[in-house]
């Protein structure tokens, strides 16, 4: 097969817009621009419902399984949509999805040259590696987060526990078993490494911006809307799940109350909202300020009202995982506070695109935010750095033709 071959590709994803979150953009980034590349791209993913466990209202009678976004051809079955609140109503999701797009998929995938499941979960790499099988094609497995390791340093699933050793036997099957593995972060592919994968068959394939989103963006004046025109804004913008550590937003909050001009905003939905506004309303700080999920049309624009973006996640023992709210930010020339460790720490420090603090040091928190708020001059070099970096090396047109040679080489 020539590099000017035209590909008939399926992605089996368990998120797609408009669901928020990186593997939803991630997805439709990568499918979006293989299709302007001159390839065939179908998706088969779910009726969108998450992070909040319903199906979206635009979507709840909706007959039509199938529809057309940016050139890609989007099929969607029926899940069961649940909140994910637990590890066993999370597999319970998985699976359910899982039988509904095999029995779709069986039908269908004969029809394709290549097949890209993107993990997690697990359960998607099981239907990749089925369908291979079946219509003996090849089929990348797609590694946003290395599963179930990232599971036990969220603190969301026991390390040496049942479901952590039968996981780790079953991806690192799924890892021997796929055609080729494309990794995210270094650290990852590390990792995979570290399974005695052999190298030849890893590349990596970052997640990336998608420029031509943001110059083509939604421009809202938020600071006149939420009557903030005088703040110092800090934002976050994004899933509010147990990964992601946003609590420690509102324990920066309440040693920042009696700073009138500085003031936060979380953006997003997921299954710790609802209990981080309970504890805002009972603390009665009037410094937070929480909006609904937003379109990602509009999600530029939150970035460039706000003077920071915070790009916490829960632990520091998360070390392979590079937030795609850390690039999206940089992107929108906003400096950021990483509250984290890891890959994502090193890739501030070596940039000079922000501040990194623990997770678990609030008053670093505090005092990262008063030395930004008073030095506009260090705020304006972190834009500027962090902007320069994503648009050299994260691109997601650019991503997307790494993944693009990663097929040729495949089929040649």
């Amino acid at each position: 097969m020539t590099n000017h071959s035209k590909v008939r590709i399926l992605f089996l994803s368990h998120f797609y817009p408009p669901e928020m979150g990186g593997a939803a953009a991630r997805i439709s980034g990568l499918a979006k621009w293989l299709v302007k590349f001159g390839h065939e791209v179908t998706v088969i993913t779910g009726y969108p419902n998450y992070p909040t466990g319903k199906i979206y209202p635009e979507y709840k009678n909706k007959k039509n399984k199938i529809e057309f976004i940016d050139g890609v051809k989007i099929l969607r079955v029926k899940v069961l949509p649940v909140s994910y609140q637990s590890i066993f109503v999370r597999l319970l999701n998985y699976f359910t999805f899982f039988f509904t797009a095999l029995w779709s998929a069986i039908r269908k995938s004969k029809n394709f040259d290549i097949i890209i499941a993107s993990s997690p979960p697990l359960t998607i790499g099981m239907l990749g590696l089925i369908l291979s099988k079946i219509h003996k094609i090849p089929w990348i497995f797609d590694i946003r987060d290395i599963w179930p390791d990232v599971a036990v340093e969220a603190g969301m699933l026991k390390g040496s526990g049942t479901i952590d050793r039968l996981s780790k036997k079953l991806a690192n099957y799924l890892y021997n078993q796929a055609t080729w593995i494309t990794p995210v972060t270094e650290s990852k592919l590390e990792k995979i490494k570290n399974a005695n994968i052999p190298s030849h068959k890893i590349s990596i394939v970052a997640n990336g911006v998608d420029f031509d989103l943001i110059n083509n963006a939604i421009q809202k004046d938020w600071r006149s809307e939420l009557r903030l025109k005088n703040k110092f804004i800090l934002s976050y913008a994004g899933l509010i799940g147990i990964a992601q550590g946003v609590n420690v937003i509102i324990e920066a909050a309440i040693r920042l109350k009696e700073e009138h001009d500085i003031h936060f905003l979380i953006v997003g939905e997921g299954v710790e909202k609802q209990r981080l506004q309970n504890r805002v309303k009972s603390l009665e700080l009037n410094n937070i300020t929480f909006l609904r999920g937003q379109p990602k049309e509009l999600i530029p624009s939150i970035l460039t009202t706000s003077d920071v973006a915070l790009i916490p996640l829960v632990s520091d023992r998360l070390l392979d995982a590079i937030p795609s709210k850390l690039l999206e930010a940089w992107a929108c020339k906003s400096p950021v506070i990483l509250i984290a460790g890891g890959e994502a720490a090193d890739m501030v420090f070596k940039v000079q695109g922000g501040i990194v603090v623990n997770s678990s040091d609030i008053a670093g928190v505090k005092t990262a935010i008063i030395k930004l708020k008073n030095s506009p001059e260090l705020m304006q070099e972190y834009s500027k750095n962090g902007f320069n970096y994503v648009s050299k090396y994260f691109d997601r047109e650019s991503l997307a033709k790494t993944m693009e040679e990663v097929i040729f080489r495949i089929l040649e």
